[in-house]
């Protein structure tokens, strides 16, 4: 996302630093701070807030959350189908697909085929990482493109790709475990063609949590997926590579609409917990880090309370 002036911004005293710590001024410097966030915010409902009217310490404060990507998170962005779309909208069919009632959300697979017309063998229980590894690399293009990955499927098709080592040949075998699944994306999603910032990296893992609070989302994102890369292969540019990830996705989607629905539940909860604790992990870590550039910028400078209140933002959930 391209933050074309600071006029973006929607203020907000919700979340500024800490109250109580010591070195940051006290009770006078904390009202100060909210003075100045409420003196932006009105320039900002007025549309009349712009970079050249903050402080040195303010543009520089703002000068790194726009390069690291967490500036993101203090704009309003666009909801995602699996916020608009009703879990109980989405119902199983009786060969085992899912298909939602609400136009909203993504179609099912045409004419999915039956897991043991792909297959004579039992796949094994770590197929679940797979599904993990494909839904964050969904979540992460989707949420990069805007919530609107069809409006260039070549660069969607392109990310996708460079995300999940599964569906382009890298990774040949299922994931050993949850954790090596969102290793591989957070560590692939710093190539040039993904690269973001570690903050967009939770916040689409979040997302792939939200989607596993049901598994006929996680069937949709899957489809999803397969159409976005169907539409790059039928474009008749995508090549071997395309054909064999659509040909893989429609495999996991089968293994998917395959079992039983408790075991999808318990699948589902599995899954969902593994990515709060890599959230809890990442959020103390860019917490640290946070703490840090607090300290190696002065405790006097109040800058990153302004651009902290500056906005809504996402805290990275370990419960």
């Amino acid at each position: 996302m391209r933050v074309r002036s600071c006029a973006a911004w929607q203020p907000s005293c919700a979340w500024g630093p800490p109250r109580g710590r010591s070195g940051e001024g006290g009770p006078v410097a904390e009202d100060k701070e909210a003075e100045r966030v409420r003196e932006l915010q009105q320039l900002a409902t007025q549309g009349a807030l712009e970079q050249i009217l903050l402080t040195a310490d303010e543009q520089l404060d703002f000068e790194r959350h726009a390069a690291n990507g967490s500036l993101s998170h203090y704009l309003d962005r666009t909801d995602a189908w699996w916020e608009r779309v009703s879990a109980g909208s989405v119902e199983r069919l009786s060969d085992g697909c899912f298909a939602s009632r609400d136009r909203r959300a993504p179609a099912a697979i045409h004419e999915l085929p039956k897991l043991a017309g792909l297959t004579a063998r039992h796949p094994p229980a770590s197929m679940r990482h797979l599904v993990l590894e494909m839904l964050a690399c969904y979540t992460y293009t989707y949420r990069l493109f805007d919530c609107n990955p069809t409006v260039d499927t070549a660069d969607a098709a392109r990310c996708v790709l460079q995300l999940s080592a599964a569906l382009n040949g890298d990774e040949r075998e299922a994931y050993v475990s949850a954790h090596a699944a969102l290793q591989s994306v957070s560590s692939r999603s710093s190539h040039p063609v993904t690269r973001t910032s570690r903050e967009f990296t939770a916040a689409s893992l979040l997302d792939a949590r939200a989607v596993l609070s049901a598994p006929g989302f996680v069937a949709l994102a899957l489809c999803d997926l397969h159409a976005i890369l169907s539409a790059r292969h039928g474009a008749k540019r995508g090549g071997r590579q395309v054909e064999l990830a659509c040909r893989k996705l429609v495999f996991v989607t089968s293994w998917w609409c395959s079992q039983e629905a408790d075991a999808l539940s318990g699948i589902c909860a599995d899954l969902s917990a593994e990515i709060g604790t890599w959230c809890t992990e990442l959020g103390s870590q860019l917490a640290g880090e946070e703490a840090v550039a607090r300290a190696v910028a002065g405790a006097g400078s109040g800058a990153l309370g302004v651009v902290r209140g500056l906005g809504h933002a996402r805290i990275l959930p370990g419960s």
